[in-house]
């Protein structure tokens, strides 16, 4: 996503520029983050997944795609890159180059982890595989409870798999949502039958010809599948072969303009890291919504444009078991890790007019600064999450402070939202204890 969309900024900015996409899967720009929904049935057919048709690169995009093609240097001093084409080797020179080599799913340190059954979910190809085999029923193990792992749960039960999540943190979503939020995650995917071993971990995959089960903390729980899901990381290796610097999470670091310390060099999506002024340290922000904006301004600066990458906070939002969830900025453990004194609030209230049918509660978790009062973070489970997700969003990035929210004039309607929504009165909260400079709730 990020590779495509910087070419589509550099076509806007230059309608003469040559330019060359290099991809080495055999497939262009496709969905990875309906991958799921694909497993789970609900995308019909992989085709669907596919962003544009293979046309729109050479007639409309006219760029030159390279399908199965693989990158193997940059020489940013000669400007080139040498490819491995079907053809065999070809050495390509570049005016400028934007990297966008993603990230892959990171192979855990367990013994068996190699046998035939373990899975990881970051391709078409992958899901192909976990679709294949999820149609033979059975049962799975989901090492990792992130929202990928959570995802595949969903998706697998959906299929008649018996589904086990083994998470090593003691609360699913760790990264994105505090325990009281995402323990309302897990419960929903509990009452479908997904059974968690949470603070536990996975010690060996067992199995003869084939994956037979797991042992956690020496109990062996039965799988026909394993699929491991303990995050991604940046594909690098390019980069630091072309003593392009790196971070300290492993991503390629940029500046405002997308640009690397290779003159002429840029990089966009899940292979950067990338910095916002609510913490002190560049990181990983892998998001389809990050590859995009990171993209825009690479492609764009890569022919001559003058665009700076804006503030970006790890927005996200997913549909669990049909459950909304948004989280966005600071959770309250990555404030105080970060050292931040941080007030926060939770409220939940019912979406809807209580007496409306179809509804359900909206909970919300507001942080924010005790200091200032300014936003640092939000989350959001249930009807209305994403939306709620990308209006603070706007206000973390405006630096507004809590009150901004706590009397922020909202609508009524009885199948749309109630009188005080659970965002409004979890910042009145926040703002009273500001001014009572009393502890969190």
């Amino acid at each position: 996503m990020a590779g495509t969309t910087a070419a589509e900024a550099a076509r806007k900015q230059d309608r003469d520029a040559s330019i060359i996409l290099i991809e080495s899967s055999p497939y262009h720009e496709y969905s990875r983050c309906g991958l799921p929904y694909f497993i789970s049935g609900e995308v019909g057919q992989s085709a669907n997944l596919f962003l544009n048709k293979r046309a729109y690169f050479d007639s409309i995009l006219k760029v030159n795609l390279l399908l199965g093609t693989s990158v193997e240097k940059v020489e940013p001093t000669r400007k080139t890159v040498t490819i491995r084409a079907p053809s065999g080797l070809d050495s390509l020179h570049y005016d400028s180059l934007v990297l966008a080599t993603g990230a892959t799913a990171v192979d855990l340190p367990i013994p068996g982890f190699s046998k035939p059954g373990v899975m990881k979910l970051r391709t078409l190809d992958d899901a192909e595989a976990i679709k294949k085999a999820a149609s033979r029923k059975g049962s799975a193990v989901i090492i990792g409870a992130g929202l990928i792992g959570l995802e595949v749960a969903d998706a697998l039960t959906a299929n008649g798999v018996t589904v086990s999540v083994v998470e090593l943190l003691p609360e699913v979503l760790p990264v994105s949502f505090d325990p009281s939020m995402a323990s309302l995650v897990r419960k929903v995917l509990e009452a479908k039958g997904v059974t968690f071993y949470l603070g536990k971990k996975v010690e060996r995959i067992v199995g003869f010809e084939q994956v037979e089960g797991v042992i956690v903390e020496g109990s062996l729980i039965k799988a026909d599948i394993v699929v491991a899901s303990a995050g991604i990381r940046p594909r690098n290796e390019l980069a630091k072969d072309a003593s392009i610097n790196v971070g300290r999470y492993g991503g390629i670091t940029v500046g405002p303009r997308a640009e690397t310390s290779a003159p002429d060099v840029y990089a966009a999506g899940d292979c950067v890291e990338i910095s916002n002024r609510l913490i002190s340290e560049n990181r990983p922000i892998q998001l389809a919504t990050v590859a995009l904006r990171t993209g825009e301004v690479a492609g764009a600066n890569a022919v001559g444009g003058d665009e700076r990458l804006p503030d970006l906070f790890g927005n996200t939002s997913s549909s669990i078991c049909h459950l909304e969830v948004s989280s966005t900025g600071l959770t309250e453990g990555e404030a105080k890790k970060f050292g931040i004194a941080v007030l926060t609030a939770e409220s939940s209230s019912y979406a809807y007019a209580p007496y409306y049918p179809g509804g359900g509660n909206l909970t919300t978790k507001i942080v924010a600064d005790a200091k200032s009062g300014l936003i640092l973070g939000s989350q959001f489970v249930g009807p209305g999450a994403a939306g709620w997700g990308n209006l603070v969003t706007m206000m973390i990035a405006q630096g507004l402070h809590i009150s901004t929210l706590a009397y922020l004039e909202t609508s009524f309607s009885p199948p749309v939202q109630n009188f005080w929504p659970s965002p409004v009165v979890a910042a009145r909260r926040i703002n009273r204890l500001l001014k009572l400079k009393g502890p969190s709730v």
